[in-house]
C-alpha cells in the first residue's frame, strides 16, 4: 500500500536529527492524572459502567479538558479493544493532520528562549516517537507512558491548541478554550464523539 504524505513526513520526522524522547523519560514517573478520590454523582453510578471505564481526577485549569482529550483519545485508541479490533482511525486521523504539509504548531512568547524544544520540528518528532512506542508495545499502557515520559503533555496540549486555532478558535494560551468547542471541533475531525457530563465551562 502506497504511503500518504503525511505518512512519509511522519517517518521523516522518526529519522531526522533532534531531541529523542528518551532523553525526557522522567524517573519517578510523573502523575498526570491522578485517580479520583472524591464521591461521584450517581450518574456515574448508574451509567457509563463499561469494564474499560477508568475515572481521573482533573484539576480544573486551563488546559484540563484538552487533558481529558487527549487521555481518552489514548486510551480509546491502543488500550480499549472491540470485537473487532482496536480502533486506529482516529490516530490516523490526528497523524494526517498534524503531518499536513500547512500545519503548523503555535507556541507562546514565554517559551521563545526555548526554541531549541519548542519549535514545530522537535514537538513533531516527540510526537511521531511517542506514537511508534505505543504501536509497538504488546499491551500498550497509556498513562504508564505518558507518567514516563510528561513531555508529551505539553505535546499534545500545543498539538490541540494549534488545531483548533487553525479552525478559527484562536485562544491566549492561559485563557481556558470552552469544552463544547474542544470536544466537537477537534472529536469532529478526529471521526470521534465525546461528550461532557454536566460541563460548564
Amino acid at each position: 500500500m502506497e504511503s500518504t504524505p503525511e505518512q512519509l513526513r511522519f517517518q521523516e520526522a522518526l529519522r531526522t536529527d533532534g531531541f529523542t524522547l528518551s532523553l525526557f523519560k522522567a524517573s519517578p514517573p510523573a502523575n498526570l492524572f491522578p485517580n479520583n478520590t472524591q464521591p461521584l454523582p450517581v450518574f456515574f453510578e448508574q451509567n457509563l459502567v463499561s469494564p474499560h471505564r477508568i475515572l481521573k481526577h482533573f484539576t480544573d485549569n486551563v488546559h484540563s479538558n484538552i487533558k481529558i482529550l487527549y487521555y481518552q483519545l489514548l486510551r480509546v485508541t491502543y488500550e480499549v479493544e472491540t470485537e473487532i479490533g482496536f480502533n486506529t482511525n482516529f490516530m490516523y486521523n490526528l497523524i494526517h493532520i498534524v503531518f499536513h504539509e500547512e500545519f503548523e504548531l503555535l507556541f507562546t512568547p514565554e517559551t521563545e528562549s526555548q526554541r531549541d524544544l519548542y519549535n514545530d520540528f522537535q514537538f513533531k518528532k516527540l510526537f511521531a516517537e511517542f506514537i511508534v512506542l505505543l504501536q509497538n508495545e504488546e499491551q500498550p499502557n497509556v498513562e504508564a507512558l505518558l507518567n514516563s515520559y510528561p513531555v508529551m503533555d505539553s505535546v499534545f496540549i500545543h498539538i490541540c491548541r494549534s488545531i483548533l486555532a487553525s479552525q478559527g478558535h484562536e485562544y491566549s494560551y492561559q485563557a481556558k478554550i470552552p469544552t463544547a468547542v474542544v470536544f466537537s471541533e477537534i472529536g469532529h475531525l478526529l471521526g470521534l464523539t465525546i461528550e461532557s457530563y454536566n460541563s460548564n465551562s
